[in-house]
């Protein structure tokens, strides 16, 4: 039986939904064919840092079972609700594409990182040893 695919998607705004990250953790837990991906992950709503760590993590956990989605964030009327700033269209994509920049340096070892965006800044902060899943 080869590799099957699950996926969650991310509203963390909403109060009757569980967290994508922690339904993936615990999926991807029980299982050992399952590759899991949250779909898409709301970077506005998760620093890219943070989700770089986080999706290093459970690549190295789960042996390399999980992918990442990534979205602009798109409910903006629910997003600002958690205390995200709002931004439009444009800004939303550049956030997102400076975001996939940063994730893609935090991941696979290598020198500590600066980056300084304009909506991301980290200085030297150690990548994990871990390789990136897909993006």
């Amino acid at each position: 039986m080869g590799v099957r695919k699950s996926t969650v998607a991310d509203h963390p705004y909403f109060g009757d939904k569980l967290d994508a990250y922690a339904v993936l953790s615990f999926a991807l837990g029980q299982t050992e064919r399952i590759t899991g991906m949250v779909t898409v992950t709301n970077v506005p709503c998760r620093p890219a840092a943070v989700l770089a760590r986080t999706v290093t993590s459970l690549s190295a956990l789960s042996g390399g079972r999980v992918l990442l989605g990534i979205g602009a964030g798109a409910l903006w009327d629910m997003i600002v609700k958690l205390g995200v700033p709002r931004l439009n269209g444009r800004s939303a994509v550049r956030a997102m594409e400076e975001a996939i920049r940063l994730i893609r340096a935090l991941g696979g070892g290598g020198d500590p990182v600066n980056f300084d965006g304009q909506f991301y800044q980290v200085s030297g902060l150690d990548p994990a040893p871990v390789a990136l899943p897909p993006i």
